[in-house]
């Protein structure tokens, strides 16, 4: 695949939606009914972790001695960059687009504030707090350090008997005060190659 420079993160979508307003959604409506083949992937990931990790949809908890929730968001995170590699390449072959694509993935591991927030006119089920922002971070990160899977390091003490990583950096991210350390997540224990492709 190829890295593009100007690929947008969700994030850098939501900023756009609030400087154009809403003259932008109808634009933004088309994209997502002309791609709407895109649920598929995300569909055959989905069914593919659950019977890999073994449970039921809609299960929310972890008992001791289950997969913890850390490595069961790295293996999700793997299996999108393969569905969205198998896409790209389709579409390429179908003319559809010129080059690849790439996303961005920053994981972290913690304690969030979950529930519904918003009014009577507008409520969103989510979740805040300051894990959450620093997942956000990481992802911000992606672009910078030209890699799709970038987690933190209560992360990675979950999932280093699984994964290899390469520590990319410490860094000090917004909102933060002291450096956290941050990794490249690069393929499973034992593999001949790495699963996760850095950008190009």
């Amino acid at each position: 695949m190829t890295y593009r420079e100007d690929f947008t993160l969700p994030g850098e979508l939501l900023e756009q939606v609030g400087q154009q307003g809403l003259d932008i959604l109808p634009e933004l409506i088309r994209v997502i009914v002309n791609n709407a083949m895109l649920a598929e992937p995300y569909q055959r990931t989905s069914e593919r972790e659950a019977h890999a990790n073994g449970y039921k949809p809609k299960t929310m908890r972890t008992r001791v001695g289950e997969i913890t929730f850390a490595v069961r968001a790295v293996r999700a995170a793997v299996e999108m960059l393969t569905e969205l590699s198998l896409l790209s390449e389709m579409w390429i072959k179908e003319g559809r687009v010129v080059h690849g694509f790439n996303i961005g993935i920053g994981i972290n591991s913690g304690e969030v504030f979950v529930g519904l927030l918003g009014s009577a006119q507008r409520i969103n089920y989510t979740v805040i707090g300051d894990n959450a922002n620093l997942a956000a971070r990481l992802q911000d990160l992606t672009k910078q350090y030209i890699w799709p899977i970038i987690i933190s390091q209560s992360t990675y003490e979950q999932v280093k008997d699984e994964f290899e990583t390469e520590f990319a950096d410490s860094v000090v991210v917004k909102g933060k005060t002291e450096p956290v350390n941050i990794y490249k997540v690069t393929a499973h224990i034992g593999a001949k190659k790495e699963i996760v492709p850095g950008w190009l």
